[in-house]
């Protein structure tokens, strides 16, 4: 779970004259799963095929879990068959919104890529196409490279956000950051009790 620091005490100055200065990487202290509301540290997945609806597309799928299963039931496969091991995945945010984000994946081989790397991978070898084909995503340019580092980067990596602390991460007078590894062998998603205050959409002092 996050490490997170607490705003709910703090007085903000009115106008824009004043700044309240960004906490620094000291102040904020980790919450286990269940203090900030998640049911395990390690949260399994499935990659079996959705009960219902196997031959809709994604956006007709009624449930969201469902929808969660299809894009798990497709990615993991293919992520697998191109030779990624694990994934590790970023996040923070506080207030309205929590944001996920993918840092960078263990190959098979033992090797390390970083989002872009394996983006252009994915890309060449058609991961575009089939992403289209199997209803996950409406077709759009097979030529827009970033349409799979959006596929990866976003959409699947908040998928796995969501599963290991809940769909209203993010929402509270909090900031927070965090970090955790995604296992396609073990099918779990495990939180890094020792992650980097590594951010994008909050500010920590250095």
């Amino acid at each position: 779970m996050p490490f997170f620091y607490d705003e709910t005490g703090i007085e903000r100055p009115q106008g824009d004259a004043e700044h309240v200065p960004p906490p620094r990487a000291d102040e904020f202290m980790y919450l286990s799963p269940t203090e900030f509301g998640g049911e395990a540290e390690t949260v399994r997945f499935s990659v079996a095929e959705p009960q219902q609806g196997a031959d809709l597309p994604l956006w007709e799928l009624r449930r969201e879990e469902d929808q969660r299963q299809r894009t798990f039931a497709f990615a993991v496969p293919e992520l697998r068959k191109a030779g990624v091991k694990r994934l590790y995945c970023r996040y923070d945010g506080g207030h309205d919104e929590g944001f996920a984000w993918l840092d960078r994946v263990e190959m098979t081989d033992g090797g390390w890529l970083d989002v872009g790397a394996i983006s252009e991978r994915l890309f060449d070898d058609g991961l575009l196409d089939r992403v289209c084909d199997a209803g996950i995503m409406i077709p759009s340019s097979s030529s827009d490279r970033a349409e799979v580092r959006y596929f990866l980067d976003d959409w699947l990596v908040n998928e796995w956000a969501v599963m290991l602390m809940g769909d209203a991460y993010g929402t509270g007078e909090y900031s927070m950051y965090g970090a955790f590894t995604v296992d396609l062998e073990a099918c779990t998603i495990t939180d890094d009790r020792n992650a980097d205050p590594v951010v994008r959409h909050i500010e920590i002092a250095t």
